[in-house]
């Protein structure tokens, strides 16, 4: 599931939780076909897609924030985030 919320200026919104639960993956581990692990099947980036297309497409804002630790900065960076201060940012295209 994810969080999503306006800021009360109406132009940026922040991702408030994104999570994904079922089997933790050891680290390295690859999923099987038939099940397995819950991770790594693109449920989080799906998730966030959509919270980019609420963010961007209904609410019409300008950036979407999210505070994200060191752990996970590159998950976000690999999907169009840059760290902007305490917050990795994606401006609207």
């Amino acid at each position: 599931f994810g969080r999503l919320r306006l800021h009360s200026n109406g132009t940026l919104a922040g991702v408030r939780e994104l999570r994904v639960y079922g089997q933790e993956a050891r680290v390295g581990a690859k999923a099987s076909v038939s099940g397995g692990f819950a991770q790594h099947k693109g449920f989080g980036s799906r998730i966030l897609k959509e919270l980019e297309m609420i963010a961007f497409d209904e609410w019409n804002v300008k950036e979407l924030r999210v505070t994200a630790g060191a752990g996970v900065r590159e998950y976000y960076a690999r999907r169009g985030f840059n760290i902007e201060g305490a917050y990795m940012v994606k401006h609207r295209a």
